[in-house]
């Protein structure tokens, strides 16, 4: 989304970012999204590129360590993020193991990477404020 809007996408200079990890956000207390949600929270995270520029009108939300743009805002009605909100524990524990080879080869250790999985409830919410907002609850 950021490049179609005029920002710059690239690879991340850390390498892949994985994991159930720490979101924080940035200075947003009035975003619809975010509003009476932690400062920080855990998000299921798996990805090799990111936001390098953020378009000139586009607002950042929310950062990881590896990470600087993790939650973009660009309109009302259009925001991207970094983390999966969709994921599950499950789903988390099916791309861990899919990938698990070339993890240890990038320095990862699966194991702890497994024994770290959550149930990571803030994103989901901040999904489902997003359909509810602009798609209504009637479906």
């Amino acid at each position: 989304m950021a490049h179609a809007f005029g920002g710059e996408v690239g690879y991340l200079e850390s390498g892949r970012e994985m994991g159930c990890l720490e979101i924080e956000r940035t200075n947003n207390e009035e975003d619809s999204l975010l509003v009476g949600l932690p400062s920080t929270f855990k998000a299921h995270l798996t990805h090799m590129q990111t936001v390098i520029k953020i378009p000139n009108y586009a607002k950042v939300l929310a950062r990881s360590k590896q990470d600087l743009h993790q939650i973009v805002r660009y309109s009302e009605t259009s925001f991207s993020t970094q983390f999966h909100p969709e994921f599950t524990p499950q789903i988390a524990t099916a791309c861990i193991h899919t990938r698990e080879e070339v993890l240890r080869k990038e320095g990862m250790d699966p194991n702890l990477m497994l024994a770290e999985l959550e149930t990571t409830p803030v994103p989901l919410i901040i999904l489902k404020r997003f359909i509810q907002a602009h798609i209504g609850t009637s479906r």
